[in-house]
C-alpha cells in the first residue's frame, strides 16, 4: 500500500495513512497494522526544519487483533508517535531550497488549504 496524505484544512492538519508490518523481538511473527497519523506542521527556522507537532494517532487497524486491544496499541501509538516526532522534523530544508535568484529566503508559516501546503517565505536580511 502506498502512503497517502491527506489535508484537512478546517483544522490546519495533515494526516498520514499507512500500513506498518512490525516484527516484535524473540517471535517469528510479523503484525501488519494499517495506520492513520495527524498533526499540525510547524516551521523550525533554528533547526531549518518542518516539525509535525500534536501527533495523534486517528486510526490503528491491528490485523487479528480485537477492537479492545486495538484501542490499547492506539495509546501505546499516541506515546510513541509524540516521542519521535518531538525530536524528529518531518523535513530538512536545504539551502538551496530557499534561495532564488541570489536572495536567501526563510519559511515563516505553513498553511493547509484543500488542494495544497502554502509555505509562506520572507526574505533573509
Amino acid at each position: 500500500n502506498q502512503p497517502k496524505l491527506v489535508l484537512l484544512p478546517e483544522q490546519n492538519r495533515v494526516q498520514f495513512e499507512f500500513d506498518v508490518a512490525i516484527a516484535p523481538p524473540l517471535t517469528s511473527k510479523r503484525i501488519a497494522a494499517s495506520l492513520a497519523l495527524s498533526g499540525s506542521l510547524r516551521v523550525d527556522n533554528q533547526r531549518h526544519a518542518l516539525m509535525l507537532v500534536d501527533p495523534r494517532v486517528e486510526r490503528m487497524q491491528v490485523d487479528g487483533v480485537d477492537a479492545v486491544v486495538g484501542r490499547q496499541f492506539g495509546k501505546l501509538g499516541n506515546f510513541v508517535v509524540d516521542r519521535i516526532f518531538k525530536e524528529n522534523p518531518v523535513m530538512r530544508f536545504k539551502e538551496d531550497d530557499l534561495r532564488r535568484a541570489g536572495v536567501q529566503f526563510e519559511p515563516k508559516s505553513i498553511t493547509v488549504r484543500s488542494d495544497a501546503l502554502v509555505i509562506a517565505l520572507d526574505p533573509v536580511k
